[in-house]
């Protein structure tokens, strides 16, 4: 699987609203698939299709490499959309492969509802 080149900081389309997937057809499955190739490549445990430069509400996460999390199955997340927040808050270290070499401390809520499709555009809601 070929590796895709990484959007770095700066470029538009990481600012820019991707389209919604209406089709999984075998050009996107290979996005995918090259996604997750580009992605373990660079040693990261997530990738949106904008950071690759494709404009669409992709995303693949793999942290089976993460303490606590080895039994965890890759994820392919298609149109996500948080439907709900919760209150209470976590800081953790967090890097981008968009912004490579650099690791900050964000603040995000501990835990988030999504809803989003997979590759069969089957609807799903998990809490993370």
């Amino acid at each position: 699987m070929p590796l895709l080149p990484i959007t770095l900081f700066g470029d538009k389309i990481l600012r820019k609203k991707t389209s919604k997937v209406t089709e999984v057809d075998n050009k996107t499955i290979e996005l995918i698939k090259n996604m997750f190739a580009t992605m373990r490549n660079a040693n990261g445990i997530g990738l949106a299709a904008n950071q690759v430069g494709a404009d669409k509400a992709i995303f693949v996460v793999d942290i089976s490499a993460v303490e606590d999390h080895e039994d965890s199955k890759p994820m392919t997340i298609i149109n996500p959309k948080i439907i709900e927040r919760s209150e209470e808050k976590n800081v953790m270290e967090e890097g981008c492969l968009s912004v490579p070499e650099i690791k900050i401390e964000i603040e995000r809520p501990a835990e988030i509802i999504i809803t989003y499709q997979d590759v069969n555009l089957k609807e799903h809601t998990i809490k993370v």
